[in-house]
């Protein structure tokens, strides 16, 4: 459920907030759960009470403010959140909506709250998914948020991020782009009435041959990144990277899976498997 205030109109306010400096030589930081804010008017100490401006405190924490000039108000509204998990006690506020998209996140857990420059559609049908594994093997579950950053005919890109819920702080996931550049070598040429198209993984080699009809439009090379689908299975991370060939036709997937390694997560085991679709 939504929770409102109206707040009679005012460019400050009286809140409780963490705020750094020493205003008589140097501006006061304004500081929201460890993210400095940075308004039009500088906080200011009046009468040993701490003033800041509301808009940009309530922007911070993932509200939406506007004036009422008829009641001469400003009402600010806080979203209700847009994925939750409920054994990590997670939550997801977007920060902003603009032109189809959340540009902004703020993730809570146990009560804690931090911002995070993610994006994700507003398709509800591509909402943010909260996962809660132990996918480092350390028996502590990390939190796992899934992104949805593009979606349409022949493209869904998805964007993956681990956060310490104890810190909220990030830990880096190998990209996709990395994984395939690092670990993927491909091949397409013509032979006759033929495609013939060759995928590297591991030292082994896959050879699919496609007649020229199954396309009107080839590729100069197999095409990695326009899909990518990650999942946990087993308390393992696994992203799959379909291989594209034409527009619209791809014939299997790179799957790799994720391992804990010097402060990061990254492909360890990669297959391709040959598939139709």
């Amino acid at each position: 459920m939504n929770k409102k205030w109206s707040i009679i109109i005012g460019s400050i306010i009286l809140i409780s907030i963490f705020i750094t400096g020493v205003f008589a030589d140097s501006p006061i930081k304004l500081i929201v759960n460890g993210q400095e804010i940075k308004p039009d008017a500088a906080p200011q100490i009046i009468n040993g009470n701490t003033m800041v401006p509301i808009s940009w405190v309530a922007k911070a924490l993932g509200a939406d403010v506007k004036w009422d000039k008829q009641n001469n108000a400003v009402n600010i509204t806080r979203p209700y959140f847009v994925s939750n998990q409920a054994e990590a006690e997670a939550k997801l506020y977007p920060f902003q909506n603009i032109n189809g998209m959340y540009r902004g996140f703020i993730l809570e857990v146990k009560g804690e709250r931090k911002y995070f420059a993610w994006e994700n559609v507003t398709n509800p049908t591509y909402a943010p998914e909260l996962l809660f594994a132990d996918i480092n093997q350390d028996s502590e579950k990390e939190l796992i948020i899934l992104l949805t950053t593009g979606t349409g005919t022949g493209v869904h890109k998805e964007d993956i991020h681990v956060i310490n819920p104890g810190m909220l702080t990030e830990i880096a996931v190998e990209s996709p782009a990395d994984i395939v550049k690092q670990n993927i070598n491909t091949k397409m040429q013509s032979d006759g009435d033929n495609m013939v198209i060759q995928i590297i993984t591991g030292g082994k080699e896959t050879t699919i041959i496609k007649e020229k009809e199954y396309s009107c439009s080839w590729f100069n090379n197999v095409a990695f990144g326009s899909i990518c689908h990650y999942e946990v299975i087993n308390n393992k991370l696994i992203v799959r990277i379909p291989a594209q060939v034409s527009p619209g036709s791809f014939v299997g997937e790179i799957q790799a899976t994720y391992i804990f390694e010097n402060g990061k997560y990254r492909a360890n085991t990669i297959n391709f498997t040959k598939t139709d679709y």
